[in-house]
């Protein structure tokens, strides 16, 4: 909840400070991109679950790693200023899983996460000899789902699943920020390298038991509620297309 009122503090203050909307005539002032990148994800809650005391001397297989795909529009009303809206998909190229012979037979507790993110920066512009590099900032929506499934095998023939479920979602508000470069292709085409950081924490999870009640997924053993944090840096190819729409768009039918 704390990381979320920053974010949105902080989405205050970028507003009051942007530039004033002025009309500008620019072969980029409308923009549509394409995204491919990955990132480094903290997961605290996720890598630091342990199913069972008996996994504490074991090192399980974290997950930190994660590949997005997304889309852009871009809206640039000034020279040096612009927009930049988008939605990225992340997906999760490893998953948390921790495994030992407590017993005859294995014993496993393995995690998988997916999410997005939507998000509106603010954008500053400066032209170079090779490209414009361009740095932005702003806030982003977040939402995430985790699975979880236990199995504790205990005298070989005793199961436990205690803490296992499908489906526990959340979402919630974050901050990101990034530096690129754009290089042109063509007059109306552009190729972007893009580096960031985003803070983006989801505080609580919940998903819907047997019976369809809701349940929220806590820490183990405290009253804490368990999240998933994607905070972390990335970095992406961004593949950018200008284009002028009709004179009549904003009055369709006339």
């Amino acid at each position: 909840m704390f990381k979320s009122v920053v974010a949105l503090a902080l989405a205050a203050i970028l507003c009051a400070t942007l530039p004033a909307a002025a009309p500008a005539e620019t072969p980029h002032k409308y923009g549509v991109e394409l995204q491919l990148g990955g990132g480094y994800f903290t997961m605290g809650d996720v890598n630091d679950f342990v199913p069972s005391s008996a996994f504490n001397n074991i090192e399980p297989d974290k997950l930190n790693l994660g590949s997005q795909l997304g889309v852009g529009i871009l809206y640039r009303h000034l020279d040096n200023f612009g927009w930049h809206f988008g939605y990225s998909r992340f997906i999760m190229l490893q998953k948390y899983r921790v495994s030992a012979y407590l017993s005859a037979v294995e014993s496993w507790c393995e995690q998988t996460v997916s999410g997005s993110e939507l998000y509106a920066m603010a954008t500053w512009f400066w032209p170079t000899d090779i490209g414009e590099i361009s740095l932005g900032v702003g806030p982003a929506f977040y939402s995430g789902a985790l699975d979880r499934s236990i199995d504790i095998v205990q005298d070989g023939q005793t199961h436990l699943t205690a803490g296992t479920f499908a489906d526990a979602e959340g979402n919630g508000f974050g901050m990101l920020g990034n530096i690129g470069l754009e290089i042109p292709l063509k007059e109306t085409l552009g190729l972007g390298i893009v580096f960031g950081g985003r803070l983006a924490a989801i505080d609580k999870i919940m998903y819907k038991d047997a019976q369809e009640a809701e349940r929220t997924v806590y820490t183990g053993g405290s009253n804490a509620t368990f999240g998933i944090d994607y905070s972390g840096a990335f970095a992406k190819l961004t593949l950018r297309a200008y284009f002028k729409p009709d004179a009549g768009w904003r009055s369709p039918g006339q």
